[in-house]
């Protein structure tokens, strides 16, 4: 499917209305079932494709993110919660953040596809180069297809799986007080067959079962489950035919939409990751501990590879009581962005894990930041190895001449005790004393 044109008939199929009883957004142009943003984006791009602009095998970051907003927008009225509403590193937070990042990638699966069957429709059934009239009538339906009616069953599949999966972060949170889960499925003339077989299932938790039949189950899902603090397990456990894209539990994944949905075919794995880019930059509080004075917060784009090393010495910042913001990380240039706000400005620590001289350390770390953009470098430095006078030669020899070094205002030495900071004007006046 990935390497030909999206039918009406294949999401039709694909995304049968099986249990559907929903109140749906009202997201959709009454004309033609497609929002008038998408058809104004769909133009843009069948022009693109057309005046060769735009590309096929790429996708396009306006229409990606359109789509990827509209999906967010509803994991959050399903999860009932906001990154921003959440301290950092919570369940809450891990499971939400996720989903977030699952609704990114599908976007650009999606948008990778769409971009292709729009691209093979540049050629007529006979291989000859339609007149851009008749390619852009064609490039709408096929906009129509992944971006009409079919956008609103993405958009309560995202609603649902959203609710299903903070449920189930209350479920793991609660398991020794309701250690038993009932499926419950809405009966009525809409129920499938499927959801029917399940329903009145009571098993723990952590039973195989709920690895393959917790809801979302299939596309448009009404099902859900029941903590219960007793109950009869179920000893015959029932099966069901469900498909096998949903044969997985999504909630305890942290998908929103199955990895097996026909969207990923063929889609590279760097299509993901430059649609997962586009997230907005949301800020979260690291939840205080005793000894901090200051809140700490944490960026949903911020960098992985050290977060854990910049929130350990965020903590001790905020125990001197520093407000401290760690920012998204990005590279210009191949030089590492400064990953730290500090009192308005731009700040990133420095860590001496080459074991040099104090002198050597403090000097790299001035030249470091200066490179990046960094108005205050904290130079962290453990107390067995500290040397006042080292660190004043490196400071005053690196921050005197006022052509060299333009970035850096100011300098923090966080030590295993002490927080010292100094400004460079008392750097250049030899206030050495300021130093412990």
């Amino acid at each position: 499917m990935g390497l030909r044109v999206f039918r009406k008939k294949d999401l039709d199929r694909l995304y049968a209305a099986c249990c559907d009883n929903h109140t749906h957004p009202t997201i959709v142009n009454q004309d033609d079932n497609v929002p008038e943003g998408y058809r104004k984006e769909a133009e843009r791009i069948a022009k693109g494709l057309y005046n060769g602009s735009i590309t096929s095998g790429s996708i396009d970051p306006a229409m990606t993110k359109l789509v990827a907003v509209e999906l967010r927008k509803a994991v959050i009225e399903g999860f009932g919660k906001d990154l921003s509403q959440l301290d950092y590193g919570t369940p809450d937070y891990n499971k939400l953040s996720q989903l977030e990042k699952n609704v990114f990638h599908f976007s650009g699966a999606k948008n990778y596809q769409q971009l292709k069957s729009m691209s093979l429709a540049l050629k007529d059934e006979n291989g000859i180069q339609r007149e851009y009239s008749d390619f852009k009538k064609e490039a709408l339906k096929i906009n129509a297809v992944y971006n009409g009616n079919h956008l609103r069953t993405e958009y309560d599949t995202a609603t649902g799986s959203a609710q299903m999966a903070g449920l189930w972060v209350d479920i793991q949170e609660h398991k020794d007080i309701y250690p038993v889960l009932e499926f419950d499925a809405v009966i009525d003339s809409k129920t499938t067959d499927l959801c029917r077989r399940l329903n009145g299932t009571l098993l723990p938790p952590d039973h195989p079962f709920w690895k393959m039949y917790y809801p979302p189950n299939h596309f448009n899902e009404r099902s859900t489950v029941r903590q219960r603090s007793a109950g009869s397990v179920t000893q015959n456990i029932p099966d069901a035919d469900i498909p096998d894209m949903f044969r997985n539990n999504l909630a305890e994944q942290g998908f929103v939409f199955p990895e097996k949905h026909p969207y990923y075919i063929d889609c590279p794995g760097w299509i993901l990751k430059q649609a997962e880019l586009m997230r907005d930059n949301v800020y979260s509080a690291l939840k205080r501990t005793g000894l901090m004075k200051a809140d700490v917060f944490v960026s949903n784009l911020a960098d992985e590879v050290d977060l854990a090393e910049n929130i350990a010495f965020s903590r001790r910042l905020a125990e001197h009581g520093e407000e401290v913001f760690i920012r998204p990380h990005s590279d210009h240039d191949k030089v590492k962005n400064p990953e730290l706000k500090l009192v308005g400005t731009l700040g990133d620590y420095k860590v001496d894990k080459n074991k040099a001289t104090i002198e050597k350390f403090v000097r790299n770390s001035l030249n470091s930041a200066n490179k990046q953009g960094t108005n205050i470098p904290v130079i962290v430095i453990e107390d067995k190895r500290y040397n006042r006078d080292e660190v004043w030669q490196a400071l005053r020899g690196e921050l005197i001449d006022a052509k060299r070094k333009k970035n850096i205002s100011h300098v923090w030495l966080l030590l295993d005790k002490k927080l010292v900071k100094l400004d460079r004007a008392s750097i250049v006046k030899d206030a050495k004393d300021l130093l412990p």
